[in-house]
C-alpha cells in the first residue's frame, strides 16, 4: 500500500536574508496502519546553499539534516509515539556546523545560546485518525445475529 496515502502535505516558503527556503512537510494521518507518527520535511534553498553538514532542532530534539545527491535538496525527519505527537505546528530550526557547535558549547557550559538559525521551517500536523469507534466486523456480527434471531422467531410463530 502506498505510504503517501497516509501522509498529508504542507508547503511553505520562508524568507531568509535575500534567499528563500521552500519547504514541503508530510505527517502520518492515521494510526491504524502505523505505530508511530512520522514527520518529514523536505526543503531547498532558492539562493545560496549553506556548505557542510546541516543540523535541525525540533523542540529539545537535535537531528542531522540529510542532503540529496544533487546537493540542493535537504530532508529532516523524526518519529514520535501517536500519544505524544499532538496536533499543531512544529517549528524546525536549521543550523550550519558553526551555529550548531556554538549551541552545543553553550549547553555544555549551562548557558543559553543566542544563535540565529540558517532557516526556520514549520510543519503542520493535523493529528492522527484513530479509526472508527466500532469496527465493521462488529457491525456485521451484530446484524447477522439480529437476522438469525428474527428468522428463528418467525419460524417459531409459523410452526406454532
Amino acid at each position: 500500500m502506498n505510504c503517501l496515502l497516509f501522509l498529508s502535505a504542507f508547503a511553505v516558503v520562508f524568507y531568509f536574508g535575500s534567499a528563500t527556503v521552500t519547504s514541503q512537510g508530510y505527517t502520518t494521518k492515521e494510526d491504524i496502519s502505523s505505530s508511530r507518527t512520522l514527520f518529514v520535511s523536505q526543503f531547498q534553498f532558492d539562493g545560496e546553499t549553506p556548505r557542510g553538514t546541516l543540523y535541525a532542532e525540533v523542540g529539545s530534539r537535535s537531528l542531522v539534516v540529510g542532503k540529496a545527491n544533487d546537493g540542493k535538496s535537504f530532508q529532516v525527519s523524526w518519529s514520535e509515539e501517536h500519544k505524544s505527537a499532538g496536533s499543531g505546528t512544529y517549528q524546525i530550526k536549521v543550523y550550519d556546523e558553526e551555529g550548531y557547535s556554538n549551541i552545543r558549547k553553550a549547553r555544555r557550559d549551562g548557558e543559553t545560546a543566542d544563535v540565529k538559525p540558517v532557516a526556520t521551517l514549520e510543519i503542520n500536523h493535523q493529528g492522527v485518525w484513530k479509526g472508527p469507534w466500532v469496527s465493521s466486523e462488529t457491525v456485521a456480527c451484530v446484524v447477522a445475529l439480529s437476522l438469525m434471531y428474527y428468522a428463528y422467531n418467525k419460524k417459531s410463530e409459523i410452526l406454532a
